[in-house]
């Protein structure tokens, strides 16, 4: 509840990813509530994508008619696209800046493949934490055991960091990657792909 007055008296539903562009607008992922929610600067709250059906409909056209299932990590990228894991539909999503949504990655099934080949015809397990990186998306596929890499061309791939169950994701200012895992330890990868622990 809550969309169109102010935020700290709506209600989320297990929010699970969040995210803030460079005008302060916070960026949720109501997850339960299968939605995207935004927060102005002024503090006004409302939904920007889902219909709040768990489901997978909608691509092409404007993302507050669609249907998404169970959204998780979300970024930006320097257009201002947003991106987010739509974690129970195996799909990694975009919401253009004219709001319109679509899915840059997966096919919809429920297992890990697809490497080297078209994100869009690749498989996910649990899609989770999302960041980006020089125009490249990484993607926590956690029960999947691995972090995904969607380059420009939109060519999946893996990238080795660690021991398995990653969730979180992160850069440092010079493109040294974090990686969260379920194990309780945290792992970086640096620009020659070497991945070694932290915590």
């Amino acid at each position: 509840s809550g969309d169109g007055g102010v935020a700290i008296s709506s209600q989320l539903n297990s929010p699970r990813g969040i995210c803030i562009d460079i005008n302060g607008n916070i960026y949720i992922s109501d997850y339960s509530n299968n939605a995207i929610r935004k927060i102005t600067p002024d503090g006004i709250i409302n939904t920007i994508a889902g219909n709040g059906v768990a489901g997978f409909f909608g691509d092409g056209n404007n993302a507050i008619n669609s249907q998404l299932n169970g959204p998780r990590g979300i970024t930006i990228d320097s257009q201002g696209n947003i991106i987010f894991a739509d974690g129970n539909n195996y799909r990694i999503r975009k919401i253009d800046t004219n709001n319109l949504i679509s899915t840059i990655a997966g096919s919809g099934l429920n297992y890990t493949f697809g490497n080297d080949g078209s994100a869009l015809l690749a498989g996910f397990v649990a899609p989770y934490g999302i960041a980006i990186y020089n125009n490249n998306i990484y993607i926590s596929d956690t029960n999947g055991n691995c972090v995904r890499k969607i380059n420009e061309l939109g060519i999946i791939s893996n990238i080795p960091f660690g021991n398995g169950s990653p969730s979180g994701l992160t850069f440092d200012s010079v493109g040294n990657l974090f990686v969260g895992e379920l194990t309780g330890q945290i792992f970086k990868v640096d620009n020659s792909g070497n991945s070694s622990l932290v915590i």
